[in-house]
């Protein structure tokens, strides 16, 4: 007997699931608002979660805070490891934070910088928590929203557009740019298996890409890295040459020694056998 006379009883399974599952459900519920939270004040990690359930691990975090926080960096990845995505949510934190803003994005090929360009405009136009959370985002249609260019309604009357996107060896005719992304401009090793090859990509990124960049401009490289000499390769190289470190370099590799041993990338995603299969 309980006090006041009501009988005890235990509860059946069924119910002690149901009461599980309602925990589960209102810390899912404190979690989603905290991301919204930490989104709305520009936490490109907690963007990915909020709006796209993205499930970021430890490197997706460290990837975001160095898009935020560096001027200019070289962040070296292995491939299909999410690091696109990650670029895809700070272009969206960054636009948000400010609409005057000029991205240039360059890929491989047109098709790739295309698809980029498109997850990011279809977010910012039909996204509902995009568009609750950043409200003054709205596209500028009258001025441009194709694939390769487009516009969001600004303050200013600024005749760069938002976002231009293109791939490797395009070109960008009057353009200025103040964010400027270079996203795995290879996308196998065959690209890359000569040194005319080498020499004619690194002529394009400095003399055309680089040269759409303003003083205050930034500067990020995302890549795997197929080669000694590729681009991430000689900017380094440049830098112990000149004693100029204008790039941080940060290295994520896809397996590490470490003293508890192997630690894999993203392993809740790529498993052991995965990395293990591609030494």
């Amino acid at each position: 007997m309980t006090r006041g006379g009501a009988e005890s009883r235990i509860p059946t399974l069924e119910e002690l699931k149901r009461k599980g599952m309602l925990e589960q459900l209102e810390y899912l519920r404190r979690m989603e608002d905290l991301y919204r939270a930490q989104a709305k004040e520009g936490d490109v990690s907690a963007l990915g979660r909020y709006i796209f359930g993205f499930p970021n691990d430890d490197f997706h975090d460290e990837l975001a805070r160095a898009l935020r926080e560096e001027t200019n960096a070289i962040l070296a990845l292995p491939p299909r490891v999410g690091k696109t995505q990650t670029v895809i949510h700070f272009c969206l934190s960054e636009i948000a934070k400010n609409p005057d803003i000029r991205i240039l994005y360059v890929s491989a090929a047109d098709d790739m910088a295309t698809l980029v360009s498109q997850s990011i405009r279809m977010c910012i136009e039909s996204d509902e928590r995009y568009r609750e959370l950043f409200p003054h985002v709205k596209p500028d249609k009258r001025r441009g929203w194709s694939d390769g260019e487009w516009f969001v309604k600004r303050e200013k009357p600024l005749k760069d557009p938002t976002f231009t996107a293109l791939g490797k060896g395009g070109s960008v005719l009057s353009r200025g740019a103040d964010l400027l992304i270079a996203d795995d401009l290879i996308s196998q090793p065959d690209e890359v298996a000569t040194a005319y090859q080498r020499d004619k990509l690194s002529d394009w990124f400095n003399k055309v890409f680089l040269s759409r960049a303003e003083p205050q401009s930034r500067v990020f490289v995302v890549a795997a890295r197929w080669a000694s000499d590729d681009i991430s390769g000689r900017l380094e190289r440049e830098m112990l040459a000149n004693g100029k470190p204008k790039y941080k370099v940060i290295r994520f590799p896809a397996v590490a020694e470490t003293p508890e041993g192997k630690k894999y990338l993203w392993e809740n995603q790529r498993p052991a056998e995965y990395w293990e299969a591609k030494r």
